[in-house]
C-alpha cells in the first residue's frame, strides 16, 4: 500500500488533481459547466472529485453510502458546505428520494458503477 492511501487528506487532494486534469475536460466537452450548473457525484467518497466543480459552480452535491466517507467529506469540504455551495448526503443512490437530491445538470461517478446493482436501470 502506498503512503497516499493511508493519508486521507493527500488522497483527497489527488482526487481533485486527477478530476481537474482528466474528468472535467471530458465533461466540459459534452456539457459545459457554468456558475448555474447543478452537479452530482454518485459515490463521492471523501469528496475530492468535487473540488474542481466547486471552482466552476456553487451547486455541488455528493452522495455516498459509507458513513465514514461522508464524515471525511464533511470535514474536508467544511467551508463550501458552510457557504451553502456543497451538500453531502449519506444515502444509497438506488433509493435516494428525488426530494432529497433534486435534479442535476451533470451526474458523474468514478470507480463506482461496479458497486451499483441493476446498472442498466441506473444509467437510464
Amino acid at each position: 500500500m502506498q503512503a497516499r492511501h493511508t493519508d486521507r487528506y493527500q488522497y483527497f487532494q489527488e482526487q481533485g488533481i486527477s478530476t481537474r486534469r482528466f474528468v472535467l475536460p471530458y465533461i466540459q466537452a459534452v456539457k459545459p459547466i457554468d456558475a448555474t450548473s447543478r452537479i452530482l457525484e454518485v459515490g463521492c467518497g471523501e469528496g475530492g472529485n468535487l473540488i474542481p466543480f466547486l471552482e466552476l459552480t456553487d451547486s455541488v452535491t455528493g452522495i455516498d453510502i459509507s458513513p465514514t466517507k461522508i464524515k471525511h467529506a464533511k470535514n474536508f469540504l467544511e467551508q463550501p458546505i458552510a457557504e451553502g455551495r456543497c451538500t453531502i448526503l449519506h444515502t444509497d443512490i438506488p433509493t435516494a428520494p428525488v426530494e432529497q437530491t433534486g435534479q442535476f445538470d451533470v451526474i458523474f461517478l468514478r470507480d463506482v458503477i461496479e458497486h451499483i446493482p441493476n446498472q442498466h436501470l441506473f444509467l437510464r
